[in-house]
């Protein structure tokens, strides 16, 4: 599905976001799980890409969480009645800012996890040449502004912090008998899939997009 931009709906500034998820990628993902009719949670959900991957998808309720308050990188207006009319959906969308993800999982009832974690090597993510155009601002830019703004409970950068945290977020999900799907991307030399492939039977869904499960 191809989103057309309204300026009324949606926002070009989530491209401020110093690890904006590809809407695409997520989207083809989820098409490929049955989350209909199900409460997704994604606890580190920055812009609110998978929120709006969820709703296209027909969940039944999409909530957000992330331990930074990313209001201004939101991706749609999701307090907007429209939104569910323009995507054809009737689902929830709830958002809450300030959160811990461990926190999150606890404190949300919910049916599947689906979150593109934190990377651990670096604070900046990646930008596109179209961060240049819409937002008049470099790579480097970006990093200085969130440098200086995130919290220091953030994972980004933190290296084995990191690395264990979200580990072990997925040990618990599935303890619990949730699903859980993540963006098992590779950056520079690190890639999440060395990791999680230790621990867990991965299932290809969509390009870094996997479902992790017990082995």
């Amino acid at each position: 599905m191809n989103l057309t931009i309204k300026p009324s709906l949606f926002n070009k500034y989530y491209k401020l976001h110093p690890q904006p998820t590809s809407l695409r990628n997520c989207l083809e993902a989820l098409k490929r799980v049955d989350i209909h009719d199900k409460v997704v949670l994604d606890p580190f959900c920055g812009t609110g890409t998978v929120l709006i991957a969820s709703m296209v998808c027909k969940a039944k309720k999409a909530i957000g969480s992330d331990i930074e308050d990313y209001s201004i990188c939101l991706r749609a207006d999701f307090n907007n009645p429209l939104l569910k009319t323009y995507l054809r959906t009737n689902t929830e969308v709830e958002i809450h800012w300030k959160i811990d993800a461990l926190e999150s999982i606890q404190k949300f009832e919910h049916d599947v996890l689906v979150t593109d974690p934190p990377s651990p090597v670096a604070i900046l993510g990646g930008t596109q040449i179209s961060v240049k155009r819409d937002l008049n601002m470099h790579g480097n830019e970006i990093h200085k502004f969130w440098q200086q703004r995130l919290s220091p409970q953030n994972l980004m950068g933190k290296r084995q912090r990191t690395i264990a945290y979200v580990l072990k977020l997925a040990k618990i999900e599935l303890g619990k008998g949730r699903r859980v799907i993540m963006n098992l991307f590779a950056k520079g030399n690190f890639d999440w899939k060395v990791y999680f492939n230790k621990y867990f039977k991965l299932v290809k869904l969509y390009k870094n997009w996997y479902e992790i499960k017990v082995v």
